[in-house]
């Protein structure tokens, strides 16, 4: 659809490279680590991110997670689903986010 439709074939790209398991058991091309586009990898943490912790799509049975129980599960499945770099980046990320918008930061900041 994004590429017949809207003709953005890179976006295309890395939505497909997003079904990809970064130790090759993903869909579709079974690509590896860094065959996997970058933005494929990182599309791949937030949409799981997301499912976990609002959309519960993929998890129908289960209440929606935490960000602390997200987060484990991230790191759980980094090196087999996600490229575990990345992961801990986008964690690092989110905790700072989410520090700063709670006026945490300056606390932290200041010990």
């Amino acid at each position: 659809m994004v590429r017949k439709e809207l003709g953005r074939t890179r976006a295309a790209e890395f939505m497909r490279d997003h079904y990809e398991n970064q130790n090759g058991t993903g869909y579709l091309r079974r690509l590896t680590g860094e065959d996997i586009s970058l933005q494929g990898r990182i599309i791949r943490i937030c949409d799981s991110f997301d499912t976990m912790t609002y959309d519960v799509r993929n998890y129908q049975t289960t209440a929606k997670m935490n960000y602390n129980e997200a987060f484990e599960e991230l790191k759980r499945c980094s090196w087999t689903q996600f490229d575990g770099n990345l992961v801990e980046m986008f964690i690092d990320l989110l905790i700072e986010l989410e520090l700063q918008s709670h006026g945490m930061i300056d606390i932290i900041q200041a010990n």
